[in-house]
């Protein structure tokens, strides 16, 4: 644009009549000095800047007064949101750190950690076979006769010991117990086995291996507990009468809810397996001597308490360590397997329940602040989802939020979960209505009476365990979606954050494409090892565990000698394979659209930042040197007034179009400008190429070109 728009304006007052000139004029003159020139141009420019200022005043300002207005405006709002965000980012800053300490005093973790470890350690993993000259412990049980010798020889290294190191004895605890585990530790609850058994069935079999002729091919067998109905005939038990002598007394079925126990989920093999709550139980009570509970375990292996029906026996058992305040919960799990052998697991649960301590008070406090604050966050949206519907659907930190609200909720109601569970075994259970119970008082199960008289419920601690886990999981969980939202703040302060979330937010659709192809790559490898490979690999003996080594694969690899041991042609080949579709393809494509993403985002801000200045620039130079058209407002003439100030209008419009004309115009150079900077670039990296060289390459003809 070659031409320059300049004039000049000037305020004529006399007798009801404004006037306002302007003129446009060409070009300076080449006889006026560079000095002289300057110095009217910045008259010039001082002089319509106050003009078009008071014109704006009184409405006909012309093109400047509007600019003015606009810039105004939308100066005021970005302070508005600067200040709104700002607001914001200092709210969700102290919320971010009450939960934050909210979340680090829900347990204490590195007491909870080392309690459990030594604990094992001292119990589980200690206690040897006293039978053997070498070390056997629970780990090596793998029949029925290495699981009653485990219960007779090693539970009672540790279990009702009344005697301190030195000979000293236990005083009573809150129950009157004169025993101790591992010394500081006091029992809780009585502890306590119970079977699990099934009712047999008719299996078929081959007619080669019936066990009788003419039987048929129908065997009568002892089927998995998945496939088996549970066996809810009587058995029995042994109990201590009142000379303290053992007796054998026949007991009923006890269903999960009489008990008061949960099912119970086994993951020592690959596939889960569930257990009921129920069984028929055998306690053992809190003031027999170690002598006694040795005798109990011996009759009850003697009297064949378990057979062919048994299908798993638990044996569970409850400390609380006073200086920690902290209870421990050992729920050991012995399957007895349909082809004779007995697999042994083991659950251990720390827990911490009641506000006694300082440290549980605050942690109460805390938490009715944070989940006030929650509250009302989610008030806030959903007054935002009353205005805007379903556009807010839109928003992507919307929809964090509203899975961060989301787990709060589950959260807290497995707090309400938790307390209620365990608020009546803090407060000693003073009903005497509950006696009935076989979890309570009776002559079988020995006396649930403490030393204050009030009933102890038998209570499922490994279920309180599991509760407390989820809270400490979900919370957890929350707290990395929290910290991360607050990278939606940084993004405001620091232009690398938002450069990274740009970019996070460019790529997710082809991410998600991605991540579908990778999972379908993933299942089809996972799908083949199992096949394949399972039956002679315990990385791949169950779908869901060869679904997760091959993703653990992608980082650690597969162990190309065991599955070449097991198969020396399609262990190779599935290796190969594996190497090439999931590390040199589908990882480097990966890679490729986050760097690809990354590029255009960069691209964008530069062209961004450089429209930016254009603009700037070009707003500047109109400002300045376009001038209002001159027009003469008599104010006893309204009406001429009027149609001038339409004219007056009608002129800053095809301005106005003017401008926007040559902004496309610059954005069209600026597309350009970009390409011949990529252009450039590949340029530049062949030019280097050659110089390192020396020129010696092979290269085509048109290289240069």
């Amino acid at each position: 644009v070659g031409i320059r728009w300049s004039g000049m304006a000037r305020t004529a007052r006399g007798s009801g009549r404004t006037t306002v000139m302007m003129a446009a004029t060409g070009a300076a003159g080449a006889s006026k000095a560079r000095d002289s020139e300057a110095s009217d141009r910045r008259g010039d420019r001082d002089e319509i800047e106050s003009g078009g200022r008071k014109g704006g005043e009184q409405g006909h300002g012309g093109l400047f007064a509007e600019q003015e207005k606009e810039r105004a405006l939308a100066a005021e709002e970005v302070k508005v949101r600067a200040r709104r965000k700002l607001m914001e980012m200092l709210a969700f800053i102290v919320f971010l750190v009450l939960f934050t300490c909210n979340a680090l005093m829900q347990r204490p973790v590195e007491a909870s950690h080392d309690f459990s470890k030594e604990f094992t350690a001292a119990t589980l993993e200690g206690a040897s076979f006293s039978s053997t000259t070498y070390f056997k412990g629970i780990r090596d049980v793998g029949t029925v006769d290495d699981f009653w010798t485990w219960m007779v020889e090693c539970p009672m290294q540790y279990l009702y010991i009344d005697r301190s190191y030195n000979g000293s004895l236990f005083g009573p605890d809150f129950q009157g117990t004169t025993w101790r585990v591992n010394g500081n530790n006091v029992i809780v609850q009585r502890p306590r086995l119970r079977q699990v058994r099934v009712e047999p069935q008719t299996c078929k079999i081959p007619k080669r291996m019936k066990a009788k002729v003419g039987y048929g091919d129908q065997q009568t067998c002892i089927p998995k507990v998945q496939d088996a109905e549970i066996d809810k005939t009587t058995w029995w038990a042994l109990e201590l009468n009142s000379s303290f002598v053992m007796v054998q007394r026949p007991v009923p079925f006890y269903s999960a809810s009489q008990l008061s126990s949960s099912s119970f989920t086994s993951r020592a093999s690959g596939s889960p397996l569930s257990y009921d709550g129920g069984g028929f139980i055998q306690d053992f009570p809190l003031n027999m001597s170690n002598a006694q509970f040795v005798g109990f375990l011996q009759a009850l292996r003697a009297g064949g308490w378990t057979d062919s029906r048994t299908r798993a026996v638990f044996f569970d058992y409850v400390v609380y360590n006073v200086a920690l305040n902290l209870f421990l919960s050992t729920r050991l799990l012995f399957e007895f397997l349909p082809y004779g052998f007995v697999r042994s697991s083991n659950s251990i649960r720390v827990m911490r329940f009641g506000y006694v301590r300082l440290s549980d008070l605050s942690l109460l406090v805390l938490d009715i602040f944070v989940y006030v604050t929650v509250f009302i966050w989610l008030g806030l949206l959903i007054l935002r989802v009353s205005k805007e519907r379903r556009r807010v659907l839109r928003d992507v930190w919307f929809c964090i939020d509203l899975v961060n609200i989301v787990i709060f909720m589950i959260t807290l109601g497995y707090k309400v979960q938790y307390y209620n569970m365990v608020k009546d075994f803090i407060g000693g259970y003073p009903d005497p209505s509950v006696a009935g119970s076989p979890s309570q008082e009776s002559p079988v199960f020995g006396s649930g009476r403490g030393e204050t008289g009030f009933l102890q419920r038998y209570m499922d601690f490994d279920a309180l365990g599991w509760y407390s886990n989820q809270i400490t999981n979900w919370t957890g969980f929350n707290a990395l979606i929290t910290w991360l939202k607050f990278l939606g703040y940084l993004q405001y302060l620091n232009p690398a954050v938002s450069r990274l979330i740009l970019t996070l937010a460019r790529s997710a659709k082809d991410v998600t494409i991605f991540t579908i192809l990778l999972a379908i790559a993933l299942w089809a490898f996972a799908l083949a090892l199992y096949v394949s490979f399972g039956s002679e690999m315990d990385e791949f003996k169950s779908v869901n565990l060869a679904y997760i080594n091959v993703c653990k694969s992608l980082v650690q690899g597969l162990d190309f000698d065991k599955i070449r041991q097991v198969n020396v042609f399609l262990g190779p080949l599935l290796f190969l394979l594996f190497q090439f579709i999931c590390f040199f393809f589908l990882l480097n494509m990966f890679i490729a659209i986050i760097m690809e993403s990354y590029e255009i985002v960069r691209e964008q801000e530069e062209k961004v930042t450089l429209m930016s200045y254009l603009r700037e620039k070009l707003s500047h130079v109109i400002g300045t040197t376009v001038h209002p058209v001159p027009v003469h407002i008599d104010n006893n003439d309204s009406d001429k007034g009027a149609g001038r100030e339409e004219a007056n209008l009608e002129d800053n419009g095809k301005v106005q179009q003017n401008v926007q004309k040559i902004q496309a115009d610059i954005e069209l150079v600026l597309a350009s400008l970009v390409d011949f900077r990529k252009e450039m670039r590949s340029l530049g990296k062949k030019v280097h190429q050659i110089t390192e060289t020396g020129g010696k390459g092979h290269y085509p003809t048109n290289f240069l070109e």
